[in-house]
């Protein structure tokens, strides 16, 4: 929190509790009262701490586990799965590449953005929301639009290697396969797809918290 009450948002490369300053990597120096630092472990070990934080707190931030995400969003001219089977939200697991696929929740209404949280798998673990990828679609009245490829662990990895266009196409090819089509089917009522490997963004480094046993225990013990 900024003086004045204000809210401020930069990428900080260190913090000096003795003002307290935080310069930024565009060069201005932020002064304020008191400041709340929420990014994950990974990111959070790239800013300098002055005094340094105590050892109990460097050695969580440092040992933290985090695992490996990959998500894949399609949008097709129409929502051909509820020909094929009536269905309406609700997910489909498969051992093919894609791993969990989710479909809409809602309707999408002329001129409108689909509602955050209509992707949100019922994971309680994940904490990485697909709200701003979400966001970046503007769907016109009857698109469809599902959650092609939920990954985690290894298969996640193997889709932070692989480029955003051959993980779409993997994608459409499995989607024909759930679905009783051909590719060519799938393919024509394909409009765009995009993809978000958490792995790689440099504001998460990484999925989700994923504690080894008793961890959590040990750095409050």
């Amino acid at each position: 929190m900024a003086r004045g009450n204000g809210w401020h948002s930069c990428c900080i490369l260190a913090l000096t509790f003795k003002g307290i300053n935080c310069p930024a990597e565009d060069g201005h120096v932020e002064e304020a009262d008191a400041v709340i630092v929420t990014p994950p472990a990974g990111v959070t070990l790239g800013i300098e701490f002055k005094p340094r934080l105590p050892p109990a707190k460097e050695h969580a931030l440092r040992t933290t586990t985090y695992g490996h995400g990959t998500k894949v969003v399609l949008v097709f001219e129409k929502p051909f799965w509820e020909n094929f089977h009536g269905k309406t939200g609700g997910a489909v697991m498969t051992d093919l590449p894609v791993k969990q696929i989710y479909y809409q929740m809602e309707k999408t209404e002329s001129g409108t953005l689909i509602k955050r949280g209509n992707f949100w798998p019922p994971n309680p673990i994940h904490t990485a929301p697909l709200g701003d990828l979400i966001d970046t679609f503007h769907f016109k009245l009857g698109v469809g639009v599902i959650l092609a490829s939920y990954t985690w662990g290894r298969d996640a990895i193997r889709h932070a290697g692989m480029t955003d266009d051959d993980i779409i196409e993997e994608c459409l090819r499995v989607i024909a396969i759930v679905h009783d089509m051909t590719y060519d089917e799938t393919k024509k009522l394909f409009v765009e797809g995009m993809t978000k490997k958490w792995d790689l963004d440099p504001l998460s480094l990484g999925g989700f918290t994923m504690f080894n046993p008793y961890q959590v225990f040990n750095f409050f013990a």
